[in-house]
């Protein structure tokens, strides 16, 4: 009845059915083949990642092998300037064993993020490196969060300064710890 009585009102509104104006929505079938595809390709370009497949290669004692897809290793990293850390998996902060060898690999993945899609994001600050039990390696970073490092300090004005001149971030990007590099 109520549904009627609308259509009655958007008829004489509209001076027509308004049943010719509303289309059917359109098949998702486009956007999920797009997101399928564009996903098949990332997973593809970061297993054959050689930055990713050599820290794979240094860490393989933390690799869950034989777990599930969603049981992985978590590693903390905190970067600003040329300071670095790499945490062990659980507990609190303390460096992992490999992590002189890991850092170079670190900061590279680090320097060839900001390109494409997430150049106006500019250098990441933490990030996890993920050890997956098919043996791949990911950094998932977060931009928007302050490093901390395992001695309390947070980064320091230079250091912040330094990072946005290699790599500048976007009004849209900056967080509000940054602004003390500004200063």
């Amino acid at each position: 009845m109520a549904a009627t009585i609308f259509l009655d009102f958007l008829r004489q509104r509209l001076g027509r059915d308004p049943r010719t104006i509303i289309r059917p929505h359109p098949p998702h079938e486009p956007i999920e083949r797009f997101f399928k595809e564009w996903g098949e390709t990332q997973l593809r370009k970061l297993a054959t990642d050689p930055t990713l497949r050599a820290i794979a290669r240094i860490l393989d004692a933390y690799i869950p092998r034989g777990k599930e897809l969603w049981e992985r290793v978590s590693l903390d990293i905190r970067v600003a300037g040329a300071r670095c850390e790499v945490d062990a998996p659980r507990g609190p902060k303390q460096p992992i064993a490999e992590e002189r060898d890991i850092i170079p690999l670190v900061l590279e993945a680090r320097a060839a993020r900001p390109a494409g899609i997430h150049a106006v994001r500019g250098l990441w600050h933490c990030a996890s490196i993920l050890l997956m039990p098919d043996g791949q390696c990911r950094i998932a970073a977060d931009w928007a969060r302050e490093p901390v490092f395992r001695d309390g300090a947070r980064p320091s004005a230079d250091e912040i300064a330094a990072d946005l001149a290699r790599f500048p971030r976007s009004s849209r990007w900056m967080e509000p710890w940054m602004d003390k590099a500004r200063r």
